[in-house]
């Protein structure tokens, strides 16, 4: 005699044992520091854009905030880091590598600053220099450019505490 089918049972809800995090975000935050330290220097997460018509970038200098790896420490922690990079005209890589090493100082010394982007209060425990600067041979543009790297230890912002799945 063939067995009864089973029914299918509705899946059970699920608890969460850790607040859910919300992981910096470090392009706004390394903006959002460096910005008021860099005597007017602009911060920029983009190459500005080009004129019509033009093959190169405007010669200027600025530096831009690249987003790297990132990952979660323990249940509050994330190590976050940032590429920098810094650029400035054509054969002005003296002034290319100042700001780098400018940008670079100030990254590596943000322990104990707390940050406010995006409607949270961002706290760094701790940060270093990963990289630093060196000239990379930009083939993109006609701007001499600087890179280096930063790590931030940071909390995670808490978005949901332990429970039940919505």
């Amino acid at each position: 005699m063939p067995k009864p089918k089973q029914l299918l049972r509705a899946p059970q809800p699920q608890q969460r044992i850790y607040d859910t995090l919300l992981p910096p975000p470090i392009e706004t935050l390394t903006v959002a520091y460096l910005t008021p330290l860099l005597g007017g220097l602009r911060v920029v997460t983009r190459l500005p854009p080009m004129g019509p018509g033009e093959e190169t970038l405007p010669a200027d200098t600025f530096i831009r905030v690249e987003a790297s790896t990132g990952y979660p420490v323990d249940g509050i922690l994330y190590n976050m880091q940032a590429i920098i990079h810094s650029y400035a005209p054509y054969n002005d890589e003296v002034t290319a590598e100042a700001n780098i090493g400018l940008a670079l100082a100030w990254m590596g010394n943000a322990q104990g600053t707390t940050i406010t982007a995006n409607n949270y209060e961002w706290f760094v425990t701790w940060s270093m220099v990963a990289v630093t600067g060196r000239r990379i041979n930009e083939t993109m543009t006609s701007l001499s450019r600087y890179t280096g790297a930063a790590q931030w230890r940071l909390t995670g912002q808490p978005i949901a505490p332990p429970g039940e799945y919505p």
